[in-house]
């Protein structure tokens, strides 16, 4: 479809919650977000044609809000959208007037945003870095980010340099982080290992994440789901709510409606949830599969 492009509204104003946030959100806390019936695309020669339509999406902070999608569903157009590098084409995008908030973005193209030449050029980027060089030096560490500083970034394998991403954004201590499949280089160990590093600054710092992805075990640290369908979001799930269905174990989750084939540990917790599990005890990791099956067996 295209689209004649026309000016929409977006808005710099402070926003109140007023509605029950899933994943357990606290009703009073701020919101960093916004957007309301919105549309994205990208530009042709003949005009905007609209990849996503009546968008609504509330982003809080100290929320990790995974966004879930196919490779060319719009999951980098809509972080795209989100970060005014391509224009809303319908609706309102309202954004947190704290003139103090930092956003950093790491893109689903290897390497880009990388701007140091070594390990060490690239962390001297952070502009708000109230870090020592132990805590630097940690911070990889826990990333798992083993290289020397005077690392050349061109000689860095593709997981490395996501990582350094990582480090670099971190290092800036922002506010929101915007994430387009910025792990998908990694391998199962160490993107797990990040996840839950990554999990921990929330918790610990207030830090927003919007998580772009098509890994379903990327779901399992959101406190809110929102799945590209179709053109348009669907929203309101949190991990459990989306992996099981709350009204009986033989009835398809939301996970199997839409479409998705679930985790192995999910489909050992669907066959505990028919043998009568708990829903509230049902696993969301691997590790818990196997607790929660020697516990009940």
């Amino acid at each position: 479809m295209y689209h004649k492009f026309k000016r929409v509204q977006v808005d710099l104003l402070s926003i109140e919650t007023t509605d029950v946030i899933a994943g357990g959100i606290e009703l009073d806390t701020p919101v960093l977000l916004e957007i309301q019936n919105a549309s994205f695309g990208y530009p042709t020669h003949r005009g905007w044609v609209v990849l996503l339509h009546n968008l609504y999406l509330t982003l809080y902070k100290g929320q990790w809000l995974v966004v879930l999608g196919p490779n060319g569903g719009g999951k980098s157009t809509l972080a795209r959208g989100l970060l005014r590098l391509s224009p809303i084409l319908e609706g309102s995008l309202t954004v947190s007037s704290t003139s103090s908030m930092i956003l950093r973005y790491i893109p689903q193209r290897l390497g880009a945003g990388i701007l140091g030449e070594t390990v060490a050029d690239e962390l001297a980027t952070a502009r708000n870095c109230s870090y020592t060089g132990k805590q630097i030096a940690d911070l990889l560490e826990e990333l798992g980010l083993s290289v020397p500083l005077h690392s050349p970034v061109k000689k860095l394998s593709g997981g490395q340099k996501q990582l350094l991403s990582f480090a670099s954004a971190l290092l800036d201590n922002p506010d929101l982080l915007i994430v387009d499949e910025g792990a998908a280089m990694l391998n199962p160990a160490i993107r797990h290992r990040l996840l839950n590093f990554l999990e921990k600054k929330v918790r610990q710092t207030n830090l927003s994440i919007l998580w772009m992805t098509q890994q379903l075990e990327d779901i399992f640290y959101a406190d809110e789901i929102a799945i590209v369908q179709n053109g348009t979001l669907l929203t309101g799930w949190h991990a459990r709510s989306f992996f099981y269905s709350e009204e009986s174990p033989w009835q398809p989750s939301t996970c199997r409606k839409l479409g998705y084939i679930p985790p192995f540990s999910i489909q050992v917790g669907e066959e505990l949830y028919r043998r009568g599990i708990p829903w509230s005890e049902l696993p969301l990791q691997e590790i818990q599969s196997v607790e929660s099956a020697g516990v009940h067996s």
